[in-house]
């Protein structure tokens, strides 16, 4: 459980800052606001992609949705 969200996070995290350099703010309005001008951008669509593929890997990561969901049946069967 640790280790599956832990890289799914950092993913989360690297997509995150990804998508915030190209768009140029932190905020997500802005990123927002970028992405039809970056989505045009021929040389950036590529890297895009694989930003939102980040995010979207790391939230199914950190809320156990399959196919990242072999470890929550082992996490609740602990001992109580």
């Amino acid at each position: 459980a640790l280790i599956a969200t832990t890289f799914g996070g950092l993913g989360m995290l690297a997509g995150l800052i990804m998508l915030a350099h190209y768009a140029g703010s932190w905020r997500i309005s802005g990123v927002l606001e970028a992405a039809p001008a970056l989505m045009a951008a021929a040389g950036l669509r590529g890297l895009l992609e694989v930003a939102v593929a980040l995010v979207l890997v790391g939230a199914l990561t950190k809320s156990a949705q399959a196919p990242f969901h072999f470890w929550l049946p082992g996490a609740m069967a602990a001992p109580a």
